[in-house]
């Protein structure tokens, strides 16, 4: 059996008496750290409120929109040789000029976009549907 001298458990004692100490200040430290945390939430949400709520006295003007170009052109490219067949034949019934260039891409005038891409949403529901 080991004996401990009183000097030993002197050190011992010490060294217990720091460890509680350490132990206690980490424990302040930790809830006053949880309290600047507690604190720190409202002020920022407070601060960002006060700085984005400002007025601003200059009216915002509606962008011009430039006029298309009526000989602007377009393309897309349709693979799927079915929708490419139905879409082809409903721009020949509407009456939309289009044209097949080199790389295989359906081209067509700008001004005539929405038309384009309606048909070809409604042949690409017809395909879709079918499957």
């Amino acid at each position: 059996m080991a004996s401990t001298t009183p000097s030993d458990r002197l050190g011992s004692l010490r060294f217990l008496r720091g460890y509680a100490l350490n132990s206690y200040e980490k424990r302040v430290h930790s809830i006053r750290r949880g309290f600047q945390d507690i604190l720190q939430g409202p002020l920022l949400l407070a601060v960002l409120l006060l700085t984005s709520c400002v007025e601003d006295s200059a009216s915002v003007s509606a962008p011009d929109i430039p006029e298309l170009d009526p000989l602007a052109r377009d393309s897309f490219l349709m693979r799927n040789p079915e929708i490419r067949e139905d879409l082809l034949q409903q721009l020949e019934i509407h009456g939309i000029e289009y044209w097949i260039n080199s790389n295989a891409s359906i081209g067509f005038y700008v001004r005539d976009t929405k038309e384009v891409d309606r048909l070809a949403n409604e042949a690409i529901g017809v395909y879709i549907s079918l499957q």
